[in-house]
């Protein structure tokens, strides 16, 4: 993917890199795919720089490493993006078994002060037993988070409106494990 993210008006690159090792794809005899793919993934942004590119972000953690044959990729939300100087990464969570609980993740990040800075976070989660809708949209550049709940079986969600904690931009080499990750949002 290609966009400008350092604001000097070159395309930059947006990467995800999976290893492509045989030896991590097992054999799965219960719930999901016969062979279960758990190769890495790698997310990268290079700058254009000169007459090629400079690599500026190299992350294995964000995007974690598939663990459960039993749940969908978690990139199946959608492909990585390049908006307005900034990059996001969206991952999904669904159980074909053992979970009733499903949830779309989405990172913002902008390049500030020598590293790629969350700038935004949305999740939106169900559990689809109970109907239960939990959504928080986190913009850490204005300090405010929306927190949302409520019911499939009702179209109002209560909403408030939350102050993040006071704390500086975190770098996305701080973030690890972006499913378990926790934006620090209090829930209503």
């Amino acid at each position: 993917m290609q966009g400008i993210l350092n604001g000097d008006g070159r395309a930059d690159l947006l990467l995800v890199l999976k290893m492509a090792d045989p030896r991590n794809a097992l054999d799965n005899t219960g719930f999901g795919p016969d062979r279960f793919d758990t190769n890495p993934r790698m997310l990268a942004v290079a700058f254009a720089e000169g007459d090629g590119y400079r690599l500026a972000l190299r992350d294995h953690t964000l995007i974690p490493r598939p663990d459960a044959p039993n749940m969908e990729d978690y990139l199946d939300g959608g492909e990585p993006a390049i908006a307005r100087g900034a990059f996001s990464v969206n991952l999904h969570q669904f159980a074909s078994a053992g979970s009733w609980n499903t949830a779309e993740t989405t990172f913002r990040f902008r390049s500030r002060q020598g590293c790629f800075q969350l700038i935004g976070y949305d999740m939106q989660g169900l559990h689809r037993g109970s109907g239960e809708v939990h959504e928080i949209s986190a913009n850490d550049l204005t300090g405010k988070a929306k927190v949302s709940d409520g019911s499939i079986e009702d179209d109002a969600l209560r909403t408030q409106w939350r102050q993040l904690p006071k704390q500086p931009l975190r770098c996305l080499a701080q973030i690890g494990d972006g499913l378990a990750f926790d934006p620090g949002v209090e829930r209503s």
